[in-house]
């Protein structure tokens, strides 16, 4: 941190993105006590067969674990630090929750055996207004901390849709259906790979996505997210 930083800070102390709160020493973006909130959740100790998270996704994909770092419910903190990150031009936040998500895995091993991380796009429209994909960002910590293969290139979004945040289960497969194209199969052909995304909802996303990239013969995919909401 530069000197003028350090002065500004103390001149005008950050607040808590949330709560509005002045942080102290040691704290980013959101207060201790906002943070406190936020709640590791441990699907990836279930095997895959007893992960609640799994019946949301294609039956017939080699999928070996599903992890998330907490809960997605609407008021919960997460969720308000994934859509101000989101929608507010906020990309800082989710690398923040990235941050956590990495330390929650880390010592798990969980993508020990993965080769390569596979953010979900953004068709070209959207990614320009927004500015950034949040899944890239997510990907991308992960990246600097395990030392896995990032691959950005290799699965593109071929064309924009309409929200999904009022759809109905039906209507978000519906949405997204073809929206996804793979451009390398021969990259990912016997390789486990892990896709990446913010929030695992529905399943409706990343079905989609398993089901493009299935064809190329994966040999094991992960599933990784920021949050989920909780099953019923």
């Amino acid at each position: 941190m530069s000197l003028i930083t350090n002065c500004l800070s103390m001149l005008a102390p950050a607040n808590c993105q949330l709560c509005g709160e002045p942080l102290v020493q040691g704290e980013e973006y959101i207060c201790a006590m906002c943070a406190s909130e936020i709640l590791p959740v441990e699907y990836h100790h279930h095997s895959v067969v007893d992960n609640p998270l799994r019946r949301r996704l294609p039956r017939t994909a080699p999928i070996t674990n599903i992890a998330t770092l907490t809960h997605y419910t609407h008021q919960c903190v997460a969720a308000r630090l994934i859509r101000h990150g989101k929608y507010d031009n906020r990309p800082q936040l989710i690398a923040y929750l990235s941050q956590l998500l990495s330390a929650h895995l880390l010592a798990q091993g969980v993508l020990r055996d993965v080769d390569m991380l596979i953010p979900v796009p953004m068709y070209w429209w959207k990614r320009l207004r927004r500015g950034y994909n949040q899944a890239q960002i997510i990907a991308q910590v992960l990246h600097r901390d395990y030392g896995i293969t990032l691959n950005t290139k290799i699965l593109r979004a071929i064309r924009g849709h309409s929200s999904q945040t009022r759809q109905s289960a039906e209507g978000r497969t519906a949405n997204l259906r073809n929206s996804f194209v793979l451009v390398h199969p021969e990259a990912i052909s016997d390789r486990h790979i892990a896709i990446v995304d913010d929030i695992l909802t529905t399943g409706s996303t990343i079905s989609e996505v398993i089901n493009t990239l299935l064809p190329a013969g994966p040999r094991a995919i992960t599933i990784i997210t920021l949050a989920a909401t909780p099953p019923c």
